[in-house]
């Protein structure tokens, strides 16, 4: 949460933003977050704050990039094991891909 509560690097996003965020009731609500920017302008350190403000309150959290994800599912899939690899997706509080 420190990480988060002193985050100044992006001027368009506000520090009351970031704070709710970071208190989580968007996962509460099932929402998604989509972080847009150009390169360096930290989405990934936004999304890993809160992620380690999520394990803290309690939840399980899942960090991976967008094409291992992509290349786990067509695995699964091919490995005729979709099933039961998305059920252990269930216990995932937040993805952060």
């Amino acid at each position: 949460m420190n990480c988060l509560s002193r985050y100044t690097a992006v001027p368009d996003l506000s520090k009351p933003e970031v704070v709710a965020l970071a208190q989580g009731d968007f996962i509460k609500r099932k929402e998604n977050v989509i972080c847009l920017g150009n390169s360096g302008t930290g989405k990934t350190h936004i999304a890993i704050a809160l992620g380690v403000a999520a394990i803290a309150a309690g939840y399980r959290v899942r960090f991976v990039q967008a094409v291992n994800l992509v290349q786990e599912l067509l695995q699964a899939n091919a490995e005729y094991r979709l099933p039961k690899y998305l059920k252990a997706w269930q216990k995932v509080g937040l993805v952060i891909c």
